[in-house]
């Protein structure tokens, strides 16, 4: 019991930072993205977002398998291309790290909360996101960046659900 008290924390701290972490890459995220122009190339990042992307499937493969074994190869057909080929597919570097955050806050979310509820929480928040960015004097709201953080907050939410016996 006191393991899954710890687990439950562990959810928690994540899923708070990560609900202020998404508004704070917003609202500064072209900042950031100059800096890491300064100390880093535009391919070099990239390169290090496949091997985060690569590494996060196999953590992901290796939670799964102790959650639910039964699952592990089945949704290994949707989950690697998901969060692997689409992200390399998308043109701008910065929408991958977008796509990482998101799909790892929907896997929090669907951890933390119930379905329902946190199905709402994950919408709310990937639309939310881009309203914020309507307010901002140096970012722009996009459908396109909805449309992406919708794919991932939700991908890492049905990979939650697959985890449970239930889902």
């Amino acid at each position: 019991m006191l393991l899954l008290r710890t687990h439950q924390t562990h959810y928690k701290v994540s899923w708070l930072f990560l609900l202020a972490f998404i508004p704070l890459l917003s609202y500064s995220g072209r900042s950031l993205q100059n800096i890491l122009n300064q100390i880093i190339t535009e391919d070099d990042l990239g390169l290090l977002l496949v091997i985060l992307m690569v590494a996060i499937v196999l953590i992901a493969g290796r939670w799964l398998n102790q959650k639910n074994p039964s699952k592990l190869w089945r949704t290994q057909f949707w989950f690697v291309p998901l969060f692997v080929i689409i992200p390399l597919m998308l043109p701008i570097t910065i929408e991958r790290v977008h796509f990482i955050v998101f799909g790892i806050f929907g896997f929090v979310s669907l951890l933390l909360w119930n379905r329902v509820p946190g199905l709402i929480i994950c919408g709310l928040m990937a639309g939310m996101d881009e309203v914020f960015q309507w307010w901002l004097p140096d970012r722009v709201g996009d459908l396109r960046d909805v449309l992406i953080n919708m794919i991932a907050v939700y991908g890492g939410a049905m990979f939650a659900l697959t985890g449970s016996k239930n889902g």
